[in-house]
């Protein structure tokens, strides 16, 4: 009897190490089921660049691009909820903007046989409106780092004002001409990302912790959708770029049964070639309180 307790002895002890080695070290603000929500503003710009042969009062197609630009920095108020699937922690986190109005400029080239540069389009106000969501598995750890899985889908809708002012200018001769138009345009950008991420956690004291973790999509797919029904009624014009995207980010909480924290965080995005592209560049710091 003693020797079989001594051998159930030694198994426990040996899964607990086993245990200690391969199961992550989380805290209980991680690991354990909640509800959180959260305030974020956001410092954003993207930007949309497209080639394909196009048409300037020209009988033939000439090299041609366009690029859309979105000064789109907001507030946005998010809600999360953590829970366990099949023994692993998932978080589904959603967040919204109000809508608000920005600058959003829109600019076509046209390379003409003459050697002649024209650029023609608007530089003004639009109304945007944005949210995401996004899905979240820890894998697990090993060597003290947290490995994560997840998905993440944006989606920002941007109505320009009616009014707007168009230029169009020429490199030979050199000219400039502006005049106002009815802008009547609606863009969409919609923003795919399945991601990996790793991370690290730091006890800074008993109520505080640190938690560092950079997240890579490296198959983003940017979409971008221009509705213009003055001058394409009825039709959609898409385009799409994959690209890359790192997020690094860091946490600071302070524990308890309503933890709070401060969240740093930065978006970038690579593209992989010259004619589609989206540049996305984020800088955002959020305050999130949670029920454990």
């Amino acid at each position: 009897m003693a020797v079989e307790l001594q051998g159930r002895r030694r198994v426990r002890i040996a899964g607990a190490l086993i245990a200690s080695r391969f199961v992550p070290a989380l805290g209980a603000g991680q690991t354990a089921p909640a509800i959180t929500a959260g305030y974020e503003y956001a410092h954003d710009r993207y930007e949309y660049f497209f080639e394909n042969p196009s048409t300037f009062d020209t009988p033939n197609l000439v090299p041609h691009n366009f690029r859309q630009t979105y000064w789109a920095d907001n507030h946005w108020l998010s809600i999360a909820a953590r829970y366990r699937i099949g023994g692993r922690v998932n978080e589904t986190i959603f967040a919204i903007t109000p809508s608000r109005e920005i600058r959003a400029d829109d600019v076509d080239t046209f390379f003409l046989p003459s050697g002649d540069v024209a650029t023609s389009g608007t530089s003004g106000r639009a109304d945007i409106r944005s949210f995401r969501i996004r899905h979240d598995v820890n894998l697990g750890a090993k060597g003290g780092m947290t490995w994560h899985a997840g998905y993440q889908y944006r989606r920002d809708r941007q109505e320009f004002h009616a009014q707007q002012i168009k230029t169009v200018t020429h490199s030979q001769p050199p000219s400039i001409v502006t005049f106002p138009i009815d802008g009547a345009e609606t863009t969409i950008s919609n923003v795919h990302e399945v991601r990996i991420g790793v991370g690290r956690e730091w006890r800074a004291g008993q109520p505080w912790r640190i938690r560092a973790r950079v997240d890579a999509a490296p198959t983003t797919y940017a979409e971008l959708s221009t509705i213009l029904p003055i001058k394409y009624p009825g039709r959609e014009i898409v385009f799409s770029a994959p690209v890359m995207t790192l997020n690094p980010w860091l946490t600071i909480e302070r524990g308890g049964r309503w933890p709070i924290a401060f969240v740093a965080a930065v978006t970038r995005t690579f593209s992989y070639t010259g004619s589609r592209r989206f540049d996305h560049r984020v800088l955002s710091a959020s305050l999130v309180v949670s029920r454990e």
